[in-house]
């Protein structure tokens, strides 16, 4: 199982954080399982999540152009 306020601060973003704001983050964090060739979002889309990637990649495109 993931240790949640763990990973967060192992990122560049939480690593200093207070382990009051990791654990006030921990409890919204929602894990998500996207399966290959998933849109995960799409242009356009109203932004109201972060995404952190634990495992695998992601693809980030505007049609043929990769970002």
């Amino acid at each position: 199982m993931l240790n949640i306020p763990e990973f967060l601060q192992q990122s560049s973003l939480f690593e200093n954080a207070p382990e009051q704001i990791l654990n006030k983050v921990s409890n919204i964090v929602k894990i998500r399982n996207i399966n290959s060739n998933e849109n995960l979002f799409n242009k356009g889309d109203k932004g109201q999540s972060m995404y952190i990637i634990v495992s695998g990649k992601i693809k980030i495109h505007d049609g043929d152009l990769l970002i």
